[in-house]
């Protein structure tokens, strides 16, 4: 597939697109800036606080690499890895740091598939494993990055770019869900009878 048009979408936007339209929807047209005082947000900021620094180190004998900017052309995206591990053997893993405990996520999954096409592109190598780590039992759950999962990113490149081809005034659907009370958006999502259940 090749649909960039010269300008780069986030990762991260494309991701929270899989998750839900509207937040992504919310997050592109800077709607974020009503959300930074939340607890999620100040605590999401405060753990990449240390992986956002970036850096190169050596970690038993693998190459460990922070805050790392990855680009594809190709998809018309721009990320940062939270992680790159290159083990002494070639393999290399993708780190995404995520708040909360460790639980399935096809959309973190998704996330790091994005980030291992970008990386790819950007680095010539292709990663074959995916890591989430979750801070709230600090905890790595690993995934292969096969290629049922790279078509499955890929698609929801395509499926965002032509969303926000097409984008008006309104805001994209929301897709309910019970991640819904615990979004950063919720304030500007909810009609005033759902707010009033919180």
């Amino acid at each position: 597939m090749h649909f960039s048009d010269g300008s780069l979408n986030s990762v991260h936007v494309v991701a929270e697109f899989v998750y839900c339209p509207r937040s992504s929807y919310y997050l592109m047209t800077g709607a974020e800036s009503a959300a930074v005082g939340t607890a999620g947000f100040r605590e999401g900021a405060i753990m990449h606080g240390r992986v956002d620094a970036g850096g190169r180190r050596s970690l038993r004998g693998d190459e460990v690499t922070r805050s790392f900017r990855v680009v594809s052309t190709k998809l018309g995206l721009v990320g940062v890895i939270d992680q790159v591990k290159a083990g002494r053997g070639g393999d290399t893993e993708i780190w995404e740091y995520k708040r909360g405990k460790t639980r399935p996520s096809r959309i973190h999954e998704v996330q790091v598939a994005l980030l291992a096409l970008c990386y790819e592109e950007t680095a010539g190598r292709r990663p074959a494993t995916g890591v989430v780590w979750t801070t709230g039992d600090r905890r790595a759950r690993r995934f292969p990055i096969n290629r049922v999962l790279l078509d499955e990113a890929e698609r929801a490149a395509y499926e965002f770019a032509v969303a926000s081809h097409s984008a008006s005034a309104a805001a994209w659907p929301r897709h309910r869900q019970a991640g819904c009370a615990g979004c950063v958006f919720r304030y500007l999502c909810w009609d005033e009878r759902e707010l009033a259940g919180l």
